[in-house]
């Protein structure tokens, strides 16, 4: 961790802390909990193409040269954006195990589809298709922000934007084949990451 870096004479402890909590919303909300709900459920279908692995590399890395800019003195932000920064970062760990908790167990962290598998049109899923992934990006935004430079949020958005999208794109193929016109329709009708936007 970036620990030597100040902001404004506070050390990076509260860019630390958004991280660990990140960290530790991820293992017990998206890995934890679903794999003990995953013995309701057989698994028909699974097509993930490596974007899992694509996810947690570009995320580890990305997030470790932001460590690395505060390290060398990038961290220009003032020490209320940390705040903010938190914030944002806190409140996408919020949306993200909301929408998991929706999803119940046919969340998953690979690309997969169970046998009696079907659209869920509640809580956040009203508003777009991939409201876990709205949360993760939040997330992110959030730790580039708190990490205290503009090339920390431009690397994070850009990397992310890349590996979610790319993720996206195989997770849709394999619904809309399985799932048919009831997906293709739930399409019609949301925005795949932000209300109303994209």
């Amino acid at each position: 961790m970036a620990s030597g870096v100040n902001y404004g004479g506070v050390p990076t402890l509260l860019f630390d802390v958004a991280y660990v909590g990140w960290i530790v919303s991820e293992l017990l909300g998206a890995y934890l909990i679903p794999a003990l709900r995953r013995s309701n459920g057989t698994e028909a279908y699974r097509s993930d193409r490596g974007s899992r692995l694509v996810i947690v590399l570009g995320i580890l890395i990305s997030v470790t040269a932001v460590f690395e800019f505060a390290r060398f003195g990038l961290a220009t932000f003032p020490l209320f954006a940390v705040y903010l920064g938190m914030g944002i970062t806190f409140l996408g760990i919020a949306v993200r195990q909301w929408a998991i908790a929706v999803l119940g167990r046919y969340f998953s962290t690979s690309v997969r589809v169970l046998e009696d598998h079907r659209v869920v049109r509640s809580g956040p899923y009203r508003l777009v298709r991939h409201p876990s992934y709205t949360g993760v990006l939040l997330s992110i935004v959030g730790l580039g922000i708190a990490g205290g430079s503009w090339e920390g949020v431009v690397l994070l958005l850009g990397v992310s934007g890349l590996v979610f999208g790319y993720r996206i794109r195989v997770e849709e193929r394999l619904l809309e084949a399985r799932l048919g016109e009831e997906y293709r329709a739930y399409e019609r009708q949301t925005k795949r990451i932000l209300p109303y936007l994209v």
